[in-house]
């Protein structure tokens, strides 16, 4: 049995709420590095159903794109990940408890995962669990979140034949993007004994296109933890079925038609300080370049059996990091919206991540005399600005809102939108 958390996937940025401001002089701008949320209502039940509907199915996708076949969807291990997710919500033990429960506490239906998904109904010799945390609503992001953190891509690309989900919700902390926290529980099992797996499955999958360059390093239990939370390259992995025993003596990353001279990085063959059987990966100590081929070779045995493994992927292209919106201005009608993208750059944490309102004025101001706008964020790479009730007219002048954006590489990038 094992057991996987990624429960540092939280997305969020520190934001200063608008102060009260006296201004006596003519024609002052003042601009402030905030926004105001909408005030969010916790989502329903079906919409929570529906995004973990998305991870799904996001799982089942990328399983097809490495000639894995798709996980049968289980009521009763999407119940004991419903139990897990509801007691995580509840204790707010998360960062404490991970994947087990404490028996007393409200939710509890079982120490570890096995005893939760037998109370649920379901009896297998296999299980496995997966847990992420991001503070947007958006459920396939928590699947590429997990698949992304190698120790997580286990499970999403295991021999297991059954899966069940659940999405639960939490208030976030102040300063966070939006006013919730989403927490996707995911549960694994297998009915037989029989090992489905038959192939070597290697992530990124051979000839596979726009393949990722960077990963933060953010999970837990941690493959690098001298690099926890810095960029490194995307982690390259290799896995057969459970019944087949991987042993790897080298795995090499080189750029094709480059200088032959191996990418320096990380080889993991063990969590937490057992050897993973049946998995290994590399993870590159820098982030990959763009729009180029790899090849990466494993030589190793499984089962015994002499094995050199070698597949090629090409990385993605350098498009240069974008906001675009929908509109050059918010229309002054109250309600109106204007959706903002970002796109481009290393297609990683890129996110925006700061929305600042200016204007000049005539006179005393305070709060509610400046307040043109609310934001939501249903994506990292989306904001849609909607246009509040106070008009720029009278004694305000030069409304603008500043739309800022940034990608795991650092770089940053902005636009302004005119206010009416």
């Amino acid at each position: 049995m094992f057991h996987f958390t990624n429960q540092a996937l939280r997305i969020k940025f520190i934001f200063i709420p608008l102060a009260s401001l006296l201004c006596l002089v003519i024609l002052l701008s003042i601009s402030n590095n905030a926004h105001s949320q909408n005030k969010q209502s916790p989502p329903s039940s079906q919409e929570l159903e529906e995004l973990s509907k998305s991870a799904f199915e996001r799982i089942n996708q990328r399983r097809a794109e490495v000639g894995l076949p798709a996980f049968k969807f289980n009521k009763n291990l999407q119940a004991s990940a419903a139990a897990h997710a509801n007691y995580i919500v509840t204790n707010n033990s998360l960062g404490l408890e991970m994947h087990n429960e404490t028996a007393g506490k409200d939710g509890f239906t079982g120490i570890v995962p096995s005893d939760r998904m037998k109370r649920a109904g379901y009896v297998t010799n296999g299980t496995a669990e997966n847990i992420a945390m991001t503070n947007y609503p958006d459920g396939a992001l928590s699947t590429d979140n997990l698949i992304a953190a190698p120790f997580h891509r286990q499970a999403e690309f295991s021999s297991y034949v059954e899966a069940g989900d659940a999405m639960r919700v939490q208030q976030a902390s102040p300063g966070s993007m939006n006013n919730f926290d989403y927490v996707y529980v995911i549960n694994f099992g297998n009915p037989g004994a029989s090992d489905v797996q038959k192939n070597i499955i290697m992530y990124p999958a051979p000839d596979q296109k726009s393949a990722p360059i960077d990963w933060i390093v953010n999970e837990v239990p941690s493959p690098w933890s001298q690099m926890d939370g810095k960029r490194v390259g995307y982690p390259i992995s290799i896995g057969v079925g459970p019944l087949a025993t991987l042993t790897v003596q080298s795995f090499s990353l080189i750029v094709v038609n480059g200088n032959g001279i191996p990418v320096e990085g990380k080889l993991v063959t063990s969590e937490g300080g057992k050897i993973m059987k049946n998995f290994a990966f590399w993870i590159p100590l820098n982030p990959l370049e763009f729009d180029t081929v790899y090849q990466a070779r494993v030589i190793g045995t499984i089962n015994g059996k002499a094995i050199d493994q070698k597949w090629q992927f090409t990385t993605l292209a350098n498009i240069p990091l974008a906001l675009t919106s929908s509109s050059t201005s918010l229309p002054a009608e109250p309600g109106s919206s204007v959706k903002v993208l970002i796109s481009g750059g290393t297609n990683n944490e890129y996110k925006i991540d700061e929305i600042a309102q200016s204007w000049s004025s005539k006179g005393a101001l305070n709060k509610k005399d400046v307040d043109f706008l609310k934001v939501a964020h249903p994506k990292p790479d989306t904001a849609v600005i909607y246009r509040g009730e106070t008009p720029c007219s009278g004694d305000f002048s030069a409304c603008t809102v500043r739309v800022s954006g940034s990608d795991s590489s650092g770089k940053k990038v902005s636009i302004n939108l005119s206010v009416k």
